[in-house]
């Protein structure tokens, strides 16, 4: 009988090659160190020192598809984990989702005429699903709007390290009036053994395959993308386990890109896994240690001479037992223990963290938010440890993170939906929409829109409110980007200003601080009388 010989790993033996490689890079330079101290020399970069408290300190340098391909799997089961039963973890991505998307980042395309304005935002919500007569065609399945897609797949970029949505043609029937739906596609449907040169069989086409994705050999653009049906642990994965190739044209992948070369996403907790994990860990030990402790209320002595089966609270048949004849103890609040004279019990009563375990978590509640990129107030939503100007600067400091991320979604998600939406609607003629030839002749125009984005509430209204006053009053800013900035739209608001005047006017109604104010009958503003003209009659 032959002994069976293991099958090489192209990947591993390529990695074991980097990392002789980095070892002998490490003993060239730790000569060189050695020969520059030799004659003299001093200085250099501090942080390249080499000795007995930095000598264990030897990073490794692999490439970002390498990192991917080394931990990516685990740290993203790891975030994921942490979402679902870390309440931190939770409640920092809520804090991005609440911010960044909040109810949606709604589309107003850039129109003269506003009844077409209002016409293609009309037929927006209706594929949403965001008027109560639609169907939410928007979603494959049919179970979410078109806002709630956009929240799940911001919420999957920032867990997973990235989403792809896919973009599904179907035919026009009673209930659709467009023939467009999205899929979203999660990080663990890649086909991460699809990785050529590394794992898994060579396009016919020649073009590698760098975890899933496979590129173009010249510029590295994604081509396709290598899809499992389902996801991993699903029923019907054993019988569909083959991955099917989607074009690019298809697709739509997005992930934060940290490094050149990165094709994977990775996710936005991966420098607060370690810390997000070690407080839960203490946390859940010391409830469970206080939890412990707390039922032994009181202790009460027995004499030598009692039975020792008084201790099994009244049961005829003993103590239970497992399986393997183990006694199973039960504890329970106010537990009283029965002990002999000699027993030494200690710690019995409640039991608390110690006394500076509040200023431990605290720091690494704030390091959590560091490494999430909130502040600790964002993310703990404990506002008592700060003054009014600090909390302040606090949230502008958020809103500055806040803003490239809304613009993240506008670029990833937004546009490119918006603009696979148009191109349906003019391919099946919804009314409004200009034919086929006027879209293709002026796509740009016709494509033209801009995101209202969620805005924040001032923490000084009053204040803001007159420093806006002011700014505008002096051209230093436009109304329409101090409406925007609170998430409205000026065309909007000044509608619906003139409509409220108007009706407040019919109705004879006033209100201190709305329009000029009125002069009293028969005088002016000025206050001077009011000359009829010719031919008027007073009144």
């Amino acid at each position: 009988m032959r002994s069976a010989v293991a099958k090489p790993d192209p990947a591993r033996e390529y990695l074991g090659r980097l990392a002789d490689q980095e070892r002998a890079l490490d003993r060239r330079r730790l000569e060189t160190r050695s020969n520059i101290g030799a004659i003299g020399g001093n200085g250099g970069l501090a942080g390249g020192k080499r000795d007995r408290l930095t000598d264990d300190w030897q990073p490794g340098t692999l490439a970002p598809n390498q990192i991917h391909r080394a931990d990516g799997i685990l740290i993203r089961d790891r975030a994921r984990d942490l979402v679902l039963n870390n309440p931190l973890a939770k409640g920092g991505v809520d804090t991005y989702i609440a911010n960044v998307v909040e109810s949606g980042i709604t589309p107003k395309p850039r129109f003269a005429e506003a009844p077409l304005r209002q016409s293609w935002s009309a037929s927006w919500d209706t594929w949403g699903g965001l008027t109560a007569h639609s169907t939410r065609e928007a979603d494959l399945t049919g179970i979410q709007t078109i806002y709630e897609l956009m929240a799940l797949w911001l919420e999957e970029v920032i867990v997973g390290g990235g989403c792809l949505i896919r973009f599904v043609e179907l035919p026009r029937s009673s209930s659709r009036r467009l023939p467009l739906a999205i899929e979203l596609i999660p990080e663990e449907r890649f086909a991460d053994d699809r990785d050529w040169p590394f794992a898994g069989p060579r396009p016919l086409n020649g073009n590698p395959v760098r975890r899933g994705i496979e590129v173009d050999a010249l510029t590295g653009r994604p081509v396709a993308y290598w899809i499992r049906p389902y996801l991993p642990n699903d029923p019907n994965w054993l019988m569909s386990y083959q991955p099917v190739r989607i074009p690019a044209e298809q697709c739509e992948y997005a992930y934060f890109r940290k490094r050149i070369g990165q094709n994977r996403g990775y996710t936005l907790l991966h420098a607060a896994i370690l810390w997000l994990w070690k407080l839960g860990y203490y946390t859940d030990n010391e409830l469970m240690n206080s939890a412990v402790r707390s039922c032994f209320s009181a202790m009460i002595t027995r004499d030598q001479s009692e039975d020792d089966e008084a201790i099994s609270d009244g049961d005829p048949d003993g103590p239970a037992t497992d399986a393997y004849g183990n006694i199973l103890e039960k504890l329970q609040p106010a537990l009283i223990f029965r002990g002999r004279p000699g027993d030494k019990i200690e710690g019995v009563g409640p039991n608390t963290p110690p006394g500076d375990a509040k200023t431990w978590v605290n720091l690494i509640e704030r390091s959590v938010g560091i490494g999430m990129g909130l502040s600790y107030e964002e993310l703990c939503r404990d506002y008592s440890q700060t003054s009014f100007s600090s909390c302040r600067a606090g949230a502008n400091a958020d809103r500055k993170r806040f803003r490239p991320m809304q613009q993240f979604v506008v670029n990833h998600f937004c546009n490119p939906v918006y603009r696979r939406f148009v191109q349906a609607a003019v391919r099946a003629g919804i009314d409004g929409f200009p034919r086929p030839s006027d879209f293709l002749a002026n796509i740009d125009d016709w494509l033209e829109v801009a995101w209202r984005a969620p805005g924040w509430a001032s923490v000084k209204p009053i204040e803001d409110a007159q420093a806006a006053v002011v700014e505008i009053d002096n051209g230093l800013r436009t109304r329409e980007s101090y409406i925007g900035e609170r998430g409205g739209d000026w065309e909007e608001t000044f509608q619906q200003l003139a409509r409220e005047e108007k009706l407040a006017d019919d109705l004879d109604l006033e209100f201190p601080g709305v329009g000029p104010p009125k002069p009293p009958p028969g005088q002016t503003v000025a206050g001077t009388q009011e000359t009829p003209l010719d031919g008027a009659k007073e009144r």
